[in-house]
């Protein structure tokens, strides 16, 4: 069956070829394909390297037409992966404009091309490379400790091996998940992404201290390592930029997701408002005004099922005695541009310095959730980079706050949030060092009570806050995937612009 549809192509191409030693007849040349120049700028053709690293294998055929200046157009049809193969055509003399097109799904095995360009026929033989380009990208991930390797999103597909590689081409601007799967031990995790034409992200999987290895190929390439652990779980990840926050959300301190829409407020020095944002293109959609609330620092967002909690409880130079949690009913947040909230007041049961001299203090707080009828505190540490887990009711409006267990955080832990079954937790921070800073999520399950920090406990670095902003809000949304917003900030002369994020975190609890 394959050696019937060879010959029949090879047919094919013979028909609408001219073969190679007849002469052309008179006002007519010979036009041999001889090549493709595959480069980003048709204004600047010479970017093709077809020797670099990855071979790709173009999608076949690709339908040309010859058009000249009398509006005469000439159909060929070629294999862009036999390109060496001098495919022909006879033309009448004359100035020509070409177009090739190929018409394919969101994600394949092959790459498609389109081609565009002109020429000047006035000989009775012409060479001539094709002007091409693609609209697609590249993904390429090592299969060294990988068993399996598919696309969940945008269709459900394993993906194909090449070169020891797995690897797809995707459509510029294609939402993709990836599942991948690792060899004994067995251990899934999940990668969110979007890929532009001519990128090539190539993803590195491997363990740590192993040498880098990038499969490099003609596109723009884009390096991603995950370093798995003795159990083969991810050390570190990359969330997916999805886009930038409006200006009006540029301080994002805290998010929460509910009923499908985004909310998120801004820190101290901001008005008491509660900003709705597009969660596609981080554009305002909306904002809420709490009437009867100071925003001294808001810092975080939880939720039950009939409310939304904000934290007004950072406390940078740890002297706060006005710390407090305003309560707003869903309903009304939903559906009015004003609101009024009931308040909690409360303080840390711990804390007896209210002094302000101590700069590196244990009594800031920028993290919490709701879970069984009580709020759930987290401490930002900047003395000892541990985290303290308080809890409050929701029914006192004036309260102490109960100690009841910490973590060796690493790190300043900035938000947290929990599934819809309680039963996972992510606290997100980052490190205080500096340039060299990364930011971090702990996945916490297992757990048993309100005894969390008992649980099943990994700490996942996601990179640095130079590229993902000064994360501060982290919420579920459904299943267990997350949206992180980043705070803008100034570092080093830049300016860099607030985020947001998006992780799926299936397999790393």
């Amino acid at each position: 069956m394959q050696k019937a549809i060879l010959l029949l192509f090879t047919i094919s191409i013979l028909l609408l070829s001219c073969k190679e030693k007849e002469k052309p007849r008179e006002g007519f040349g010979k036009v041999f394909v001889t090549g493709i120049d595959l480069t980003k700028d048709l204004q600047n053709p010479g970017a093709r390297t077809l020797a670099k690293g990855w071979n790709h294998v173009f999608d076949s055929p690709l339908n040309l037409s010859f058009e000249n200046q009398n509006g005469e157009t000439f159909s060929l049809q070629i294999d862009p992966n036999l390109i060496d193969q001098s495919v022909s055509i006879e033309l009448p003399f004359g100035s020509y404009s070409y177009v090739g097109t190929q018409q394919r799904e969101e994600t394949s095995n092959t790459l498609a091309v389109w081609a565009n360009g002109s020429f000047n026929l006035d000989s009775e033989e012409k060479e001539l490379i094709l002007a091409t380009g693609t609209d697609e990208g590249l993904i390429t991930i090592n299969e060294n400790l990988l068993s399996n390797a598919e696309i969940l999103l945008p269709e459900s597909k394993p993906l194909e091996k090449s070169q020891g590689e797995f690897y797809t081409y995707a459509k510029s601007g294609t939402d993709l998940t990836l599942e991948l799967s690792t060899k004994s031990p067995e251990n899934i995790f999940r990668i969110k992404n979007q890929i532009s034409n001519f990128e090539h992200l190539a993803i590195q999987v491997q363990t740590q201290g192993e040498i880098e290895e990038f499969q490099e190929s003609d596109f723009d390439l884009v390096k991603k390592k995950i370093i798995l652990d003795a159990s083969n779980q991810p050390l570190n990840f990359f969330p997916f930029i999805s886009t930038n926050l409006v200006a009006e959300a540029n301080e994002s301190s805290g998010i929460a997701y509910i009923q499908g829409r985004l909310f998120s407020i801004n820190d101290s020095d901001n008005s008491p408002k509660i900003q709705e944002l597009n969660p596609e293109s981080g554009s305002l959609i909306r904002e809420i005004e709490v009437q009867n609330a100071t925003n001294i620092d808001w810092e975080d967002l939880a939720q039950s099922e009939t409310h939304l909690f904000i934290g007004d409880f950072g406390n940078n130079l740890g002297k706060r005695q006005n710390l407090a949690i305003y309560k707003i009913a869903i309903s009304d947040l939903l559906n009015a541009n004003q609101v009024l909230a009931e308040k909690i007041n409360f303080s840390f049961s711990d804390q007896t310095d209210f002094s302000g001299t101590v700069s590196n203090h244990n009594f800031d707080c920028e993290a919490f959730f709701y879970l069984n009828s009580e709020l759930h505190l987290f401490s930002k540490n900047k003395g000892d980079k541990r985290s303290k887990h308080y809890t409050l009711n929701i029914s006192e409006s004036n309260q102490t706050a109960s100690l009841r267990e910490s973590l060796d955080a690493q790190g300043l832990i900035t938000s947290a949030t929990i599934s819809e079954d309680g039963k996972n937790i992510v606290l997100l921070g980052y490190e205080d060092q500096g340039i060299s800073s990364q930011s971090f999520v702990w996945a916490i399950s297992g757990f048993s009570g309100n005894d969390f920090f008992n649980g099943k406990k990994r700490r996942i670095t996601l990179g640095s806050p130079s590229v993902l902003s000064q994360t501060e809000g982290i919420t579920f949304t459904k299943n267990l995937e997350v949206l992180i917003a980043g705070e803008g900030f100034s570092f080093a002369g830049f300016e860099i612009k607030s985020t947001l994020s998006e992780m799926d975190l299936t397999g790393l609890f």
